[in-house]
């Protein structure tokens, strides 16, 4: 008999991701893991949400996924909810490109011509960081751009050593935090507008998400778990991503480097909708602010809200997807 041939052990390259729904807690988590350890998170970056960048093994192939993703030539699925155009995958990638040392299209030019795959561009985007950030040694990288829940299961697949942390929030709350937002930036619609909006983007996002549930990599956070309890849920991330646990007098001692030296950039701008803040207290005050605000007239109408996406064989059902999570 042959012997066996021994399995190529690649090392990680230090990059793992946070992603949930819009307003699921993925800024607050990024905050309290930015500087524990050697974790360094920063403003939402989108470089993770294109499938098409995952999964080639020539650096041709690669390198033109890559071209199209920087030139936004890629698949940018949308949903009218009436009058409001909602963007399911946004075309933009790399965002914040001054913050992360990648500023001019030089450096984006090099980026293209010298990378030579994904786990290598992601690493040399990760030097570019800790050169522009002055980042001192290697450090772990945890990028909480939402829409991450898209690419998950090709990142945790094809990037060495790659961690995917899923947050999920109770779809009521999340619709709540999103309608009112959505009001802000696209003023002119009625609430009910919103509202739906606010469900098509959990749904869809919750459900890409899931699409990684089973494979190495994987991990499940529960916001209202998070909030009720951070140091048990954080203690849980540090294991997954393969961190020492740390004591509750390190998390009250806690800041992010990040939020201090930019909060503003890290939490995507100001948010007069959001009911807490990142680096404020740790609060179950917003957990459950949907009875307030949807009464049982609005509650049946957003578990009957349904909807398919062309060539996307998944029927996507609010309600469904609120009682598979447990959240009835």
């Amino acid at each position: 008999m042959a012997p066996r041939k021994k399995r190529e052990i690649v090392p990680g390259i230090g990059i793992h991701l946070i992603g949930g729904s819009g307003s699921s807690g993925t800024t607050l988590l990024a905050h309290l893991l930015d500087g524990l350890h050697d974790i360094r998170s920063g403003p939402e970056v989108g470089l993770f949400h294109h499938q098409d960048l995952y999964g080639h093994e020539e650096t041709a192939d690669f390198r033109v996924a890559l071209y199209r993703c920087l030139t936004q030539q890629v698949l940018a699925p949308s949903m009218a909810i009436k009058k409001l155009q909602l963007p399911l995958i946004p075309a933009v990638f790399f965002m914040e490109r001054d913050w992360y040392g990648v500023p001019t299209a030089a450096d984006e030019l090099a980026l293209l011509q010298e990378s030579a795959s994904l786990a290598d561009f992601l690493t040399r985007v990760k030097t570019a960081m800790g050169a522009a950030q002055e980042i001192e040694g290697d450090f772990t990288w945890i990028d909480h751009t939402p829409r991450n829940v898209v690419g998950a299961p090709g990142f945790v697949t094809h990037v060495p050593g790659g961690k995917f942390v899923h947050v999920i929030r109770d779809g009521r709350d999340v619709v709540l935090s999103l309608a009112l937002r959505y009001r802000e930036e696209a003023p002119g619609h009625d609430m009910e507008t919103y509202v739906s909006a606010g469900a098509v983007r959990w749904t869809w996002d919750t459900r890409q998400g899931l699409r990684a549930r089973g494979l190495p990599g994987y991990l499940e956070v529960r916001y209202e778990e998070l909030v009720a309890d951070p140091l048990n849920q954080l203690n849980r991330i540090l294991e997954h991503i393969e961190k020492p646990p740390i004591t509750q007098d390190q998390l009250d001692a806690h800041q992010s480097p990040t939020a201090e030296k930019d909060g503003r950039r890290f939490k995507g701008g100001d948010k007069p909708t959001w009911g807490s803040q990142p680096n404020g207290p740790i609060s179950t005050a917003s957990v459950g602010r949907w009875k307030q605000h949807l009464d049982d007239r609005a509650l049946a109408d957003l578990y009957r809200i349904r909807f398919e996406i062309q060539e996307d064989a998944t029927a996507y059902w609010f309600g469904e997807l609120m009682e598979e999570l447990g959240y009835n």
